[in-house]
């Protein structure tokens, strides 16, 4: 039917309103149709090529090609060659990117995803059997993650209990830049080999929800147990606060302290110069008297074919002032003192058994003393004992060195005595009262501000050979 205003109305006695062509029923346009101007279908349309070139208006749903795209009037939903139902927008496609958007903006994003949730959700989620999400950058980044304003974290990666939340792979595979670096064009300050990842700026671990802050490298090479706060170097299970369990046939911990060119003595931590620097804390026990601190224990191991020590003190190849062992202050040993080499005691040492030495005793202090606690302690030297303080024992005083023994001239008696003595010091005196008689060998003994012959022996005639009194035995 055409109305007298130019309009056409078909299949229906209807008027056209405002309209030119008002058709009610199914239409099948089979050809190209060109709408200039407006198109309003309220009901199903089918045709093959539809060209507008102003506004088309489209109540019901949409249907391109057999879903090529399909429109979901109920739902909402757009779907591009897809029948998952996933999101407002649904693509499937073959070998070809889903989305594909290129702009020329130095600001904008090609691509931008925005969730405006205050609870929680997304802004892009990709699944995929390779790469969920794959960013590539020229010359800035692949993918840039950005909480600058009021987010909580810039990238979230979430892995499954078998599975990794995130990998990253390159020259650095993970760089972490603290706020004070410019993300935008970061210097990079990592060493020129690979890394699996840098940290340019402070770390910190912190405990989960679970309290787990574990630090490990390499299963057992370097170990940081969060819930006993010890650290194990070869060890998975620290016992104590650093625990370090050596290889065979080395050191496990090597210390060497630095030049000395500053302090002229020792006190704490940040005023001795020293390789490890151990202090012993306060004991609370409660028996008095009783309970143990160290500042440095060392205990020895199995002997097994050879030998084994506690703690092993050298000098520096025997250079003056050069100690294999050094006491500021009282020294207790509880058990046998084995010394091989000079020993030199500026204080007071107390032992609880045995000393046994093969080189000369120095007490250097005039208040030094050695104290043998123990009722049958015995202390044995093949050298020589030079004190300033007294030594106290209440066992045996073993030496094969002797006395200190002093080659006086012809005369009648002994002339000659040590420039340096007490009430009661002692020396061996020989001399020889003419050439052709026997040499005297007397024990002098300072009594009474005097020297007295205590007792002699008469030995070989004077002009015979030379005497060494060092030598064992020499005389009979």
């Amino acid at each position: 039917m055409a109305t007298q205003d130019g309009a056409l109305v078909v299949g229906s006695s209807s008027t056209a309103g405002s309209n030119k062509l008002y058709v009610e029923g199914t239409t099948l346009l089979n050809g190209n149709v060109n709408v200039i101007g407006n198109e309003s279908v309220s009901g199903a349309i089918t045709m093959s090529d539809l060209l507008v070139s102003g506004i088309a208006t489209i109540t019901d749903d949409l249907n391109v090609r057999s879903g090529l795209l399909r429109v979901d009037s109920v739902t909402d939903t757009v779907f591009i060659n897809s029948t998952n139902d996933l999101g407002k927008l649904s693509i499937t496609t073959g070998d070809r990117s889903g989305i594909y958007s290129e702009n020329n903006s130095a600001t904008m994003a090609a691509v931008q995803a925005t969730n405006i949730s205050t609870v929680g959700g997304t802004g892009i989620y990709g699944y995929a059997d390779q790469f969920g999400v794959w960013g590539v950058s020229l010359n800035g980044y692949g993918v840039l993650a950005d909480a600058s304003l009021t987010g909580i974290g810039g990238l979230y990666a979430r892995g499954g209990n078998e599975k990794y939340g995130a990998v990253g792979r390159g020259l650095y595979g993970v760089v972490g830049l603290d706020n004070t670096e410019d993300v935008y064009n970061p210097v990079i300050n990592g060493p020129d080999g690979t890394l699996a990842a840098l940290f340019q700026g402070s770390v910190e671990i912190v405990p989960s929800s679970g309290g787990n802050a574990d630090f490990t490298v390499d299963t057992n090479t370097f170990v940081v147990n969060s819930s006993t706060d010890g650290v194990g170097i070869g060890t998975t299970n620290p016992s104590v606060k650093l625990h370090v369990l050596g290889t065979d046939n080395q050191s496990a911990i090597y210390a060497q302290a630095g030049i000395n060119s500053l302090l002229p003595d020792y006190s704490d931590p940040t005023h001795t110069v020293a390789g490890v620097y151990g202090e012993g804390g306060t004991v609370t026990y409660s028996v008095a008297g009783v309970g143990w601190n160290f500042g440095v224990y060392g205990k020895a191991g199995n002997p097994g074919t050879g030998k084994t020590a506690g703690i092993l003190g050298m000098d520096f190849n025997g250079a003056v002032n050069s100690y294999a062992g050094f006491f500021d202050g009282d020294v207790k040993i509880d058990g046998q003192l084995s010394v091989v080499g000079p020993v030199e005691i500026g204080d007071i040492l107390d032992v609880d058994g045995n000393i046994y030495g093969y080189g000369d005793l120095n007490l250097a202090g005039t208040g030094s003393d050695i104290i043998m606690t123990s009722a049958d302690s015995d202390i044995t030297l093949t050298g020589d004992i030079s004190a300033g303080g007294d030594i106290t024992y209440n066992g045996k005083l073993i030496m094969t060195g002797g006395l200190p023994a002093m080659e006086g001239g012809v005369a009648a008696e002994c002339n000659v005595a040590p420039t340096y003595y007490a009430e009661g010091t002692m020396f061996v005196c020989y001399w020889c009262p003419s050439l052709t008689t026997q040499r005297i060998h007397a024990v002098m003994a300072r009594l009474n501000g005097k020297w007295i012959n205590i007792g002699y022996s008469k030995g070989a005639l004077c002009g015979g050979d030379p005497y060494n009194p060092e030598l064992p035995n020499m005389q009979p």
